[in-house]
């Protein structure tokens, strides 16, 4: 696989960490329940029951947990991989991600700044004057409101270009290495495939084992 589909499976054995561990803590799947009905003691018609309430429709506590050890060990395992393949890059990539981020942030930031245009509009206001009986009375009248920049536009523009040019540059490097950069790990289980479905291979690759 390459350096994106590693990343990928990162984020899918995370995704199966999640659901082992939200498994182990749910205690329908950790306890199993006896109910013991003392039915005879209020009605000497009947004998005394037992319940059992369990889920069989679910894989046993015991085999997520020994997949759970497995999960660390993988996720280990791709992880020395990545890093690695890593080496055999030119730059530091999660780095390089940071900071284009910064520079997306800032070019965005000076594009909404530039769209305040300086200019002058017209507009509204109001004031009050005494009137020939001594009332307070209001009257209105027009403002030119005018604005300009507090910034070398041209400055900031050239700026702005600059920062775009080189957030590009860096994003198609990193596109490159992403895909052309080989990590040496063979993936146990399908990256589309659910907790459920993964257990069960797993589960069933133990029983060969076994036998």
């Amino acid at each position: 696989m390459n350096l994106k589909e590693a990343f990928r499976y990162q984020n899918f054995l995370d995704g199966l960490c999640d659901s082992a561990t939200c498994f182990m803590l749910d205690e329908e799947h950790c306890q199993k329940t006896t109910k013991h009905h003392h039915m005879h003691d209020v009605n000497p018609d009947v004998e005394d029951k037992i319940e059992e309430v369990q889920r069989d429709d679910a894989p046993s506590i015991d085999l997520v947990i020994q997949f759970a050890k497995t999960l660390i060990y993988e996720k280990l395992k791709l992880t020395n991989a990545i890093e690695d393949a890593k080496r055999a890059i030119p730059f530091g990539i999660e780095s390089a991600i940071a900071s284009n981020k910064f520079r997306q942030r800032v070019h965005n930031s000076l594009r909404i700044m530039m769209e305040c245009k300086p200019g002058i509009k017209k507009g509204t206001a109001s004031a009050f004057k005494f009137n020939n009986e001594g009332n307070q009375t209001p009257y209105y009248y027009n403002v030119d409101i005018e604005t300009e920049d507090t910034y070398d536009r041209e400055n900031a523009k050239a700026f702005m270009r600059e920062c775009i040019i080189e957030a590009d540059k860096i994003s198609n490097d990193i596109d490159s290495v992403m895909i052309n950069t080989e990590v040496s790990y063979d993936a146990p289980w399908d990256v589309n495939d659910n907790f459920l479905e993964v257990i069960a291979q797993f589960g069933h690759t133990l029983d060969k084992l076994i036998a």
